[in-house]
């Protein structure tokens, strides 16, 4: 007898069948990998910092619950395009939280750890340095924008078509 089952061919062809099937069923659980990620929508935009474009920064978009965030960094124009799995995809829909911080030097280019986010952290010491877009010196902003978890700055990526975002840091 093979699983309560005659042992004859027919008997066993069926309770081989039966093994093979409940065998599967436990195997499929595993398969799939892990869950589908969100998927993001094009956004692009300008930062200014008292109406001037700023060069050199990186903007960080964290939604909540997102696998990652979305970051992007400005050119000499102040212009973005944000990336969340790849070269400008963009960020995922919902509400975002937005950071700019410096990659001038002298700021080490600091950015919030993301996995610090979800936990209230990623506060960054001291203030950014931001170097000003028209040449001159640098000039200091609020570390509040380079803090996650206080930051002013809130964008709501819409699930259709391209976003277009302006940022004004006073």
């Amino acid at each position: 007898m093979v699983l309560g089952f005659a042992a004859n061919g027919c008997g066993r062809r069926v309770g081989v069948t039966m093994l093979l099937v409940i065998s599967g069923a436990l195997l499929l659980p595993g398969c799939g990998g892990e869950p589908a990620r969100p998927k993001p929508v094009p956004v692009k935009g300008l930062v200014t910092f008292r109406g001037k474009p700023l060069a050199n920064a990186r903007v960080t978009f964290f939604a909540k619950g997102a696998p990652m965030p979305a970051v992007g960094d400005t050119n000499d124009a102040g212009e973005f395009e944000l990336s969340t799995y790849g070269k400008g995809d963009g960020a995922i829909v919902g509400e975002n939280k937005v950071t700019v911080v410096s990659l001038s030097s002298g700021s080490g280019g600091m950015m919030p750890d993301p996995t610090k986010v979800a936990s209230g952290e990623g506060a960054l010491p001291g203030k950014a340095e931001i170097k000003g877009s028209d040449g001159g010196g640098g000039v200091t902003i609020p570390k509040l924008y380079g803090d996650s978890s206080n930051t002013p700055l809130t964008w709501t990526v819409k699930p259709e078509g391209e976003t277009s975002v302006k940022l004004e840091l006073k």
